[in-house]
């Protein structure tokens, strides 16, 4: 009798591990683990040219504003003289 209730409450986990396993494949095949970017490469100069290039936009949207406004005082500036 023990035994066969050792056996019900491996059986019944089993099942849930059956369900959890079921469950996260299903997440994955909706959205894949990783990403395919160059940022997780296994090249050195693949990751490096991809930070490079973040970095250099994330720049540009940073300063390219003040520079335009910069641009315009100083041309109002300039036709006022």
């Amino acid at each position: 009798m023990e035994n066969d209730a050792k056996i019900q409450t491996l059986q019944h986990e089993v099942e849930g591990l059956k369900e959890k396993v079921h469950r996260l494949e299903a997440r994955y095949e909706v959205a894949p683990r990783l990403p395919s970017t160059n940022l997780i490469s296994d090249k050195f100069l693949s990751r490096s040219f991809a930070v490079f290039g973040h970095n250099f936009v994330a720049s540009l949207i940073i300063s390219l504003p003040f520079y335009i406004i910069a641009f315009i005082v100083m041309m109002t500036i300039g036709y006022a003289f």
